[in-house]
């Protein structure tokens, strides 16, 4: 389905999630790294919409953070291997 290599498991856990998660996923695919205060204004979805949806994604392992260098308070989120390999 994706360039960036999705797996058919990854497809179908991706598939079982809301669609808030689902959004955040295809805006990452799109960007290198978001905060979240960043993907609230991408997606035009509320602050705690996108933490709860960062948050399925990081428990299904869909989503890699980090923290900020700018800013040691934020987190930047991206999709697994984002960082190292474009």
């Amino acid at each position: 389905m994706s360039s960036k290599g999705q797996t058919s498991s990854e497809d179908t856990t991706l598939a079982d999630l809301p669609p808030s998660s689902k959004l955040i996923h295809k805006i990452l695919e799109h960007e290198d790294e978001l905060t979240q205060h960043q993907l609230a204004e991408e997606s035009l979805l509320n602050q705690r919409t996108i933490r709860y949806g960062i948050h399925l994604l990081e428990e299904e392992g869909l989503i890699d953070s980090r923290p900020s260098l700018e800013d040691g308070r934020q987190s930047l989120y991206s999709l697994p291997g984002d960082r190292d390999g474009r």
